[in-house]
């Protein structure tokens, strides 16, 4: 997967258009009598051009009250621009609400009130063809006993320029989210088995606490992202997102459940099979996004 971006796009532009053509003639091809380059200025400016168009992956505000952020993957300005400036837009929203929000209540108790912290972070999960995945991490702080975060899976088709769900990429979305329950029932366990077992939890309670918490009813396939596959351009499978509180309580951390394409292609509709091949790209496990929090 290739793309052009920022000042590497300005020099495409450069470097497609350095070639002057030529004409043939019966000596052969004539040349013709024009510059065969660019002058270092008009590449210079070429370059500045885009660079001042390019927005900054990040965008951060902060003054005694509050502070915020927002990093966004530098490829979807190219690829998306049109969810790029909707994230962005979003981002600033919230920005303004917590802003007004902690001015308000460092007023009202200026001797309990600390500052108040919101933050996202957009990560590029692959684009293949027209659908571009992405996974976002929310991360808030109100003083509470801790702050809070979530995860959400966002797939984008750049030709409609809409938000889907990977719910519609099958013929039969009810019948697919009961095919994957099981699936994504086994990974919960396992992951658990991983993270708890270390701190005296036993595979029967962690079994019954995941069949206590999720079913194969709910909201969670639509929240779900894309995987990468180590396939190029490629899909490898499918990751549901777990927020804290949603299958265990908060110090237990969020969940990133990955189910191969293999285990669900058949249920795939037919004009999107080619886009799923090999195998998942499995994120690291990380404790619980512990860095968010």
């Amino acid at each position: 997967m290739r793309h052009c971006i920022g000042l590497g796009f300005a020099l495409c532009l450069v470097s497609a258009c350095a070639v002057w053509p030529t004409a043939p003639t019966a000596d052969g091809p004539e040349i013709i009598d024009e510059p065969v380059a660019e002058t270092v200025d008009q590449i210079e400016e070429t370059v500045e051009i885009a660079a001042a168009n390019q927005k900054p992956s990040l965008i951060e505000r902060e003054d005694e009250t509050y502070y915020a952020s927002a990093a966004f993957p530098p490829e979807l300005q190219v690829i998306a621009p049109k969810l790029d400036a909707e994230l962005r837009a979003d981002a600033e929203m919230q920005f303004d609400k917590i802003a007004g929000l902690s001015k308000e209540m460092a007023t009202a108790e200026p001797e309990l009130f600390r500052p108040y912290g919101i933050g996202f972070t957009w990560e590029m999960l692959g684009h293949v063809e027209k659908l571009v995945s992405l996974k976002g991490l929310y991360y808030e702080d109100l003083g509470g006993a801790h702050p809070n975060y979530g995860l959400i899976g966002l797939l984008y088709h750049t030709e409609t320029e809409q938000e889907i769900e990977v719910a519609s990429l099958f013929v039969e979305p009810d019948t697919a989210q009961a095919s994957l329950y099981p699936l994504v029932r086994e990974g919960i366990i396992q992951a658990k088995i991983d993270r708890l077992t270390e701190y005296g939890m036993t595979k029967e309670e962690i079994v019954s606490d995941v069949d206590y918490t999720f079913s194969a009813e709910g909201t969670w396939l639509s929240i779900a992202a894309l995987a990468p596959s180590a396939d190029t351009d490629r899909f490898g499978g499918l990751t549901v997102y777990f927020s804290p509180y949603e299958i265990g309580p908060y110090a237990e951390g969020s969940y990133d459940i990955t189910i191969a394409q293999a285990d669900f292609r058949d249920l795939l509709k037919p004009d999107v099979h080619d886009l799923f091949a090999g195998e998942p790209l499995i994120p690291v496990e990380d404790d619980g996004e512990e860095d968010a929090a």
